[in-house]
């Protein structure tokens, strides 16, 4: 993408678990670089569960690619995955999340179909975010997923990615 290239910042790539054959093998994400192998991430992932939007990271170099070995430092904020109801329209999802977002301090990214990734600010009452997640899947709406909640106990400050670095 020529904007995120302007601005500086490249892909990495980091892999995903091999137990599931189906699965994308890979995400990439947009970094900035730090310095010493650390990069700054620059978006929201989808499919990797513990990673967030200005998480650093290190890298080393894998077949020419740099790849996540692990998280250096966590940037506070809290991924979300949201999956538009097959019955439900983009345009129906969309305006949901618009709402979403004016009450809690968020960004909110569109993947692919009806598919979003939402990165709370770790200002944001977590709790009524949830509860939110959980009105809309309830009322049919979607299905939603908690990446990492930053600062929860449930986490114990640890990441809940399901890859290790080498796989």
């Amino acid at each position: 993408n020529p904007k995120q290239k302007k601005a500086g910042l490249v892909e990495i790539r980091i892999v995903l678990p091999h137990d599931d054959p189906e699965a994308t093998p890979a995400e990439w994400v947009w970094a900035k670089p730090l310095g010493n192998a650390e990069y700054e991430v620059r978006n929201t992932p989808f499919s990797v569960f513990g990673l967030a939007w200005s998480d650093r990271v290190r890298i080393e170099k894998r077949d020419g690619v740099p790849t996540v070995i692990e998280v250096v430092r966590r940037s506070g904020e809290s991924p979300y995955r949201v999956f538009g109801s097959r019955n439900e329209g983009v345009s129906k999802v969309k305006a949901a999340l618009n709402a979403f977002s004016f009450w809690f301090d968020c960004r909110i990214v569109r993947m692919v179909g009806n598919s979003w990734a939402i990165g709370v600010s770790s200002e944001a009452n977590l709790d009524g975010v949830e509860s939110v997640l959980r009105k809309h899947r309830d009322s049919g709406l979607w299905k939603s997923e908690v990446g990492f909640r930053f600062g929860s106990k449930r986490n114990k400050g640890k990441s809940r990615f399901r890859w290790a670095p080498g796989e």
